[in-house]
Parts: C-alpha cells; structure tokens; sequence
C-alpha cells in the first residue's frame, strides 16, 4: 500500500527515504488540499448494510464510533460544535455503499466559510444543508475491521453533490510549457534534472535515525515558526549539514512544483480579509500520495493560529 499523505516530502528525505525524489517526476493525479474541519468518514457497513457517518474514529481499533443512529451520538458522548456537525453529516450526505472520507467545510446559506484557520469564497452562496471536500475512498476486505481497509485518493468528480450536500473537488492540475505532453497516465513534474542532482547530493550525506529525525523537524520548525532562514552550518550539533543542505535542495524543488500547480477558479482562498493562494495542493503517484503545502506560509500561520 503506498504512503498516504505524507506532510512533508523534505522531511521524508532526512532519514534516507529516496521515495519522493522519484515520487516528483513520475506521473500523477493533483488535487487542491482543502483546509477543513473536522475530518469525516461515511458509507454502508458492509457487515450490516446500515449506513454510518464518524470522524476517524471510526478507525478506533478497540472502539470503533460508527454512528448508525441519531442516538449513537450521545452514546458515543459527542456533544457541542461536533455533535452538531454529525448530526448534520448523518442526516444530509448522501447513502453510499462505498466509503468515503473528507473534510467538513461548513453549513450551507452563504458565499463563504471558514472550517479553520482559512475562508473559502465561492462564486455563488451555497444553498445546500451542508458543504464537504472529499478526497478519500477506502477499499480493500471490510470483513474483519474497517482498519484493513487502504485509502485512496479519490477522482475528480467521482461524487456528486445533491439538493442536501455540496461536494467540493475543483480540479487541479499542473501548468506547463510541454503543451505536447499527453496527459493521459496523469499530470507530470519537469524537474528531472535536479532530481538527478539531489539523487547524486545523496551519496555524499550521513543520514540520520528516526530519533535523530525528530529532533532535526523539531528544529526546522522552531525556524519556520519564528520565520528565521535555515542555515546549514546552525546544525552541526543535530547532523551532517550535507543532510540540511539536501533538505533544502528538495524543500527548493518542492516550491517549484508548487508555482505551477494550478486549480480551478470556483473556489478562492482568505486568510484575514486577504486573498491568499490555496493552503496546497496534493500529488498522488506509484511511489505515494505527498501533500505540496507552502510550508513557510502555511505552516507558520497554523502554528501561531493554534498556539
């Protein structure tokens, strides 16, 4: 089962996972990384036919919080915003015999809606009950737990919004200048000279352990969130300053790829008033399924947002 949405492909690379250097050149699907609230999951269990909405709880491997009925809710002790949210959820998705997952966005009646930390702004106000983004289908054998189950990034325009339940899944996709490229086996990245070159980079890098990792993201993201440049040689009492150097070349690589990621415009992006580009975009190939996210921008306002 390939890698699912893995924050960040740079970080991948701090312990020797060369999966994302192949992971950014080989054709794909793009989606537009929604920022909503909470996660959602819902379809027809299988082991009874009764149709269930939850969070990822349902995923829960002693208890898993499948609500069948309006009184599962309580039962299971939501109450306040979230009870609130699934209430909505059970009553106003649509009955599905797949299952589904994607993040709440807000209640329909109006133009615009703030799941989180962004506002999203439609064309027109939303007049169903309720607003999700879906992103995810869960396949495989239902018959022994729903955590056997493997998630897969959903096709644009598989579901279908109703009267009740308004889908959003604007369609992405990569902006190039190789206009002859057939786009049939997915959208695709032309960056194969630096990977090349990080790929050779690699060679000459100490990598580090899971632990050493920890620490190394945990500084990078001290720098993030006090906006400081990362500098190689401030490292060298975490790693080798190759690796940080590395780390900076696929952080580099990443933005390219991000510059040309483009989406349909239904759908705009605010943060405080202003218009901002979308939180990201994910990119799912054979090699795994990496969020795109401008992780200097973003990451810095989630962090001070929930600080």
């Amino acid at each position: 089962m390939p890698l699912l949405h893995i924050e960040h492909p740079e970080d991948a690379i701090l312990t020797g996972d060369l999966d994302p250097l192949d992971w950014m050149t080989a054709p794909g699907r793009l989606s537009l990384k929604i920022d909503g609230s909470p996660a959602i999951v819902w379809g027809t269990d299988p082991k009874d036919g009764k149709f269930f909405v939850g969070t990822k709880s349902v995923f829960n491997k002693k208890t898993p919080k499948l609500i069948k009925e309006i009184k599962d809710l309580e039962k299971f002790g939501y109450e306040g915003e979230l009870f609130d949210i699934l209430f909505h959820c059970f009553r106003f998705l649509p009955r599905t015999e797949a299952i589904y997952q994607g993040d709440f966005m807000g209640y329909g009646g109006e133009k615009e809606v703030t799941p989180n930390v962004l506002t999203y702004e439609f064309e027109e106000p939303i007049m169903a009950n309720i607003i999700v983004a879906p992103h995810t289908v869960h396949v495989g054998n239902w018959n022994d737990s729903i955590r056997d189950t493997a998630p897969v990034p959903l096709k644009h325009g598989e579901l279908q919004s109703t009267m009740y339940c308004e889908f959003i899944q604007p369609k992405a996709f990569v902006n190039t200048e190789y206009d002859y490229w057939d786009n049939e086996e997915g959208e695709r990245f032309y960056i194969q000279e630096k990977v090349n070159f990080a790929k050779q980079m690699a060679q000459l890098v100490k990598f580090a352990t899971k632990r050493e990792a920890a620490k190394i993201k945990k500084a990078l993201n001290a720098c993030i969130r006090e906006q400081r440049e990362v500098i190689p040689e401030e490292f060298t009492d975490l790693c080798d300053i190759n690796l940080i150097r590395l780390w900076l070349l696929v952080n580099d690589m990443k933005h390219q790829m991000l510059a040309s990621c483009c989406h349909e415009a239904t759908v705009r992006t605010m943060y405080e008033w202003d218009y901002v580009p979308p939180e990201g975009f994910v990119f799912d190939n054979g090699f795994g399924t990496y969020k795109l996210v401008d992780r200097q921008c973003f990451s810095f306002v989630n962090f001070h947002a929930h600080s």
